[in-house]
């Protein structure tokens, strides 16, 4: 199995994954696979995480490991490796309206980091002959700056495929016009999800 039909298998899923990370960035700016991957990035929901593990071990992921968390019980990624194969949930939360965001650590305390309404409205697009869902580019661009400040910084790739998102979907917008919308968490850091 290749990354692309581990990524063809995803979206067969029920119900949707969207594809997330690089392979997404390739699928919305152009369609072909512009570089090697290390993983397959996939966004899920916190509240479907056992259930998307119990899917996944029909393609040989079997151990999961959370690889980063803003809090206990906050996975934001939690990955695994099949075969020189990997994927990683990229691992999102709903509010009781079904709004989607993600948790993230900060001086200030914890934060919550809402995703834009087009979220997971993008059309679907074609990678290499394969079908996918991704997020919209909106949610790549205020991910990556909203992750940044946890990570130190943007990448020099990193910056560059920021800069060309901006300029192909958002030519006349200030870096403010894009700014992520954060506010303080006011949750507990305390565990109330079990981990993969």
């Amino acid at each position: 199995m290749t990354q692309l039909d581990l990524i063809s298998e995803m979206m067969a899923l029920e119900p949707p994954v969207y594809l997330f990370g690089g392979f997404a960035e390739d699928a919305v700016l152009g369609g072909k696979v512009s570089r090697p991957h290390q993983d397959v990035d996939v966004l899920i929901w916190l509240d479907e995480l056992a259930m998307r593990i119990e899917q996944v071990r029909a393609f040989g992921f079997h151990s999961f490991e959370v690889r980063f968390e803003a809090a206990p019980g906050h996975p934001l990624a939690v990955g695994s490796e099949s075969n020189g194969l990997d994927l990683e949930f990229c691992i999102g939360e709903r509010d009781s309206l079904g709004r989607g965001f993600f948790y993230r650590p900060s001086m200030a305390g914890l934060q919550r980091c809402w995703l834009p309404p087009d979220a997971l409205s993008y059309p679907t697009q074609n990678l290499e002959g394969v079908l996918v869902r991704t997020v919209s580019p909106l949610t790549l661009y205020q991910v990556r700056t909203a992750l940044a400040e946890v990570f130190g910084g943007l990448r020099p790739k990193d910056r560059s495929i920021q800069a060309v998102l901006h300029e192909r979907f958002f030519a006349g917008l200030t870096a403010d016009d894009l700014a992520p919308r954060v506010e303080a968490a006011g949750v507990s850091t305390q565990s109330d999800h079990p981990n993969a």
